[in-house]
């Protein structure tokens, strides 16, 4: 068992949606990443483990400086990221040895878990982000002296070192919890925000599967393009503090539901 989760989440300007849905008619150069955010959260209780920390683009120059950021290893760094199993041998529970206790950028090394709502998401929009200013940060990487250090840290968790070139998010390379995958079994009566109406979700549908319809939260994110456009950052950081809570909130409440829970001839 991991002994920490990372919740993970990004906000984006609006056309990051059709981007990752239709890519042959929406350009990577079309959005913007407005924030990513993150809480180390306890697995087995849903704990908060430290604060909540927001990278914020608006605190930047431009995009690429912000990039820059994320790719960073100093930023996206987690203590205790090990691991518990069972030894056969000694015959009790044991933690992992095989990974260092401090992992640099968590983002791009595949032994972190993490915590959010359809990562699929996370995992596309960095990795295309990336790719889109590939040249500019491999540059970086090298004249930072970052690029020496990934490698060093890579190859101190036994991961094969790789350059900028290959840089990839890592974040569903691994095991995950996916709060959308629990919204979607969900049925019952519900909202579709969409729409602004009230019907009968059946389980299995993705109509009414929003965070919105397991969680607290009581907006939709389509609200984060106005405050952009706005330069609304203190909306947008509230926004995000509430989305986090309610996310956080209702593993909390699954991890409640599901104790003791067993299957049923």
């Amino acid at each position: 068992m991991t002994l920490k989760l990372i919740y993970l989440d990004i906000e984006t300007t609006d056309k990051a949606i059709a981007f990752t849905a239709q890519k042959d008619k929406t350009k990577v150069e079309d959005f913007k990443i407005i924030s990513v955010q993150w809480q180390e959260i306890a697995p087995d209780t849903g704990k908060e483990l430290g604060p909540l920390n927001i990278l914020k683009s608006w605190e930047t120059n431009n995009e690429l400086d912000f990039m820059k950021q994320i790719i960073s290893n100093h930023i996206f760094s987690v203590d205790n990221s090990t691991f518990e199993y069972y030894d056969k041998k000694l015959q009790k529970t044991v933690e992992s040895t095989g990974f260092p206790h401090s992992t640099p950028n968590f983002l791009f090394l595949p032994i972190t878990t993490f915590l959010g709502y359809n990562l699929r998401f996370e995992q596309e929009i960095l990795e295309s982000k990336i790719e889109q200013w590939k040249e500019e940060l491999s540059l970086f990487l090298v004249t930072s002296g970052t690029d020496k250090k990934w490698i060093e840290n890579a190859k101190s968790q036994r991961i094969t070192p790789k350059t900028t070139w290959y840089l990839k998010p890592k974040i569903t390379s691994t095991w995950n919890i996916d709060l959308m995958n629990f919204a979607l079994m969900r049925s019952g009566n519900t909202f579709d925000y969409k729409n602004n109406v009230e019907f009968y979700k059946k389980g299995g549908a993705s109509r009414g599967s929003k965070l919105q319809n397991i969680s607290c939260k009581d907006s939709s994110g389509d609200v984060i393009q106005s405050m952009y456009i706005d330069k609304d950052w203190n909306g947008i950081e509230n926004y995000i503090r509430k989305e986090t809570k309610c996310a956080i909130e209702t593993y909390r409440q699954l991890l409640d539901h599901m104790k003791n829970w067993n299957y049923k001839e």
